[in-house]
């Protein structure tokens, strides 16, 4: 199973049993993208997948982030029980659904590890050492010690998330607990001063850096004096409960703050995030892992609507409906889902998924940029075409009846134009490609897809971390 990928431009990668090959391999199908630029795909270095089904939580600004979770136990009750009524399993799939729209193929999901990570998930969660926070934290000691294969990975703490003097004290507790070394990645460090960034610097920890989740809690985010100081900063959405939305989005809201310069942000998101985290760096050279997304726009003004496609370890998972080819090319069912007018194909079940989320909050439809496209014919299993509006959009998220394909199968394209080429066989092209080197990546062979028919296990209980904080 080994497919190209060509752009406009002339850009050209070829994907076989999950890695990207040399380029003389032959290739079973050759498939035309039209314009855009292939970019390895971003790593989301701070999310709460299973929070993501939730809307903006909390009367803010807040003090710190105790001081919120204090109001939402008392205050968002009602909220947090109809959200807990999604069951796990589907609401870290939903999680999965919001890191693909913003191109994402590898996140940090800042709780649990659950087998379901290396069993059908869509997306790759880079295992780390979880630490909720200093007061959070129900067994700091157990959690900074990490569990069998993780006691010397990186370790992920909520530091310093707060405007007070209770924030600005926590990089100094910190330090007391022996948490202060090279394998720290503080998130957010909103309330540090120049002692604490000389302290984070000296001891070689790294920082993950939330704007738009800090600017909504806090009406401010990380100083100024962080970004020149020397520290490693990743990039983190953080979860619907208080971020923009996607990664996409959260790189432009860093972007506006003028912190930090193009290299550098692009850097957060891909080899300063994957060298941190203790992941391969992405990249499209032959012998990396076929972690792929293809942009319609450039990286720091694309939307998800934007997002043409994403490869995660081989297999297409999100796309512009007129890929569908090559989902059938690798056996991966899909159904259909519209993000800003734009029809595209989604891994099942995730907008069956998405239809129960958007039905149960209607917030979360903002995910996407643009409004609700008509309908259109498109080749799917029969399941409704979710459409997603904007944020403040007066259109509600809609699901489109079912549409039956005839046997002529739809391809799309601009002006009737099929971008999906013909199967061809043999015959080779320059670029990118792949190999069975991506089923390395995270120690496991890729796992196969969720599908209707194939579902991942169900996770029966709803652990303790479900309930935000």
């Amino acid at each position: 199973m080994t497919y190209s990928l060509r752009t406009a431009s002339g850009q050209t990668c070829v994907v076989g049993d999950g890695a990207i090959v040399e380029p003389h391999v032959t290739a079973t199908m050759h498939v035309e993208l039209g314009p855009g630029t292939l970019l390895p795909g971003l790593i989301n270095a701070h999310d709460h997948l299973h929070f993501n089904h939730y809307p903006r939580l909390g009367s803010p600004p807040y003090q710190n982030s105790y001081e919120w979770a204090r109001d939402l136990r008392t205050n968002a009750t009602e909220d947090i029980d109809r959200a807990l009524s999604l069951p796990f399993t589907e609401a870290l799939l939903f999680g999965a659904l919001k890191n693909l729209l913003g191109g994402v193929t590898t996140v940090v999901h800042h709780d649990q590890w659950t087998e379901l990570f290396e069993n059908r998930f869509p997306v790759h969660v880079a295992r780390v050492r979880v630490a909720h926070s200093l007061q959070l934290e129900q067994d700091l000691e157990r959690a900074v010690a990490g569990a069998n294969g993780t006691r010397h990975r990186p370790l992920s703490i909520h530091l310093a998330e707060g405007t007070d003097d209770v924030a600005a004290r926590e990089v100094r507790q910190a330090a007391t607990e022996g948490l202060l070394d090279d394998r720290l990645i503080a998130v957010h460090a909103v309330g540090i001063g120049a002692h604490d960034i000389e302290s984070l610097r000296s001891a070689g920890a790294a920082v993950i850096w939330c704007p738009s989740s800090n600017k909504f809690l806090f009406g401010r985010t990380a100083p100024a004096a962080l970004f020149p100081s020397g520290i490693d900063i990743l990039l983190g959405s953080d979860s619907l409960l208080t971020g923009d939305g996607t990664l996409l989005d959260e790189l432009r809201a860093a972007r506006s703050t003028g912190y930090l310069d193009t290299p550098r942000l692009t850097d957060a998101v891909g080899t300063t995030a994957a060298h941190r985290l203790g992941i391969p760096l992405p990249s499209l050279e032959p012998g990396s892992a076929a972690d792929v997304i293809l942009l319609r726009k450039p990286l720091f003004e694309a939307r998800s609507a934007d997002v043409a496609l994403v490869v995660v370890a081989g297999r297409p998972v999100f796309a512009d409906a007129e890929f569908g080819d090559v989902f059938a090319l690798c056996e991966v069912p899909t159904e259909p889902i519209a993000v800003g007018g734009i029809h595209k194909l989604v891994v099942a079940p995730l907008a069956t998924i998405a239809n129960k989320v958007i039905q149960m909050f209607p917030e979360c439809g903002s995910l996407t940029a643009g409004t609700a496209a008509p309908p259109h014919p498109q080749p799917h299993n029969g399941s409704p075409a979710l459409h997603l509006t904007p944020h403040g959009s007066n259109d509600r998220p809609t699901a489109l009846p079912p549409y039956r394909p005839t046997p002529a199968v739809w391809r799309g394209g601009a002006a009737g134009s099929c971008r999906v080429a013909a199967v061809v066989r043999g015959g080779a092209e320059q670029g990118c490609r792949s190999s069975s080197h991506g089923a390395k990546r995270y120690g496991t062979a890729p796992a196969p897809i969720a599908s209707p028919t194939t579902q991942p296990t169900p996770i029966q209980t709803t652990p303790a971390s479900a309930y935000p904080l």
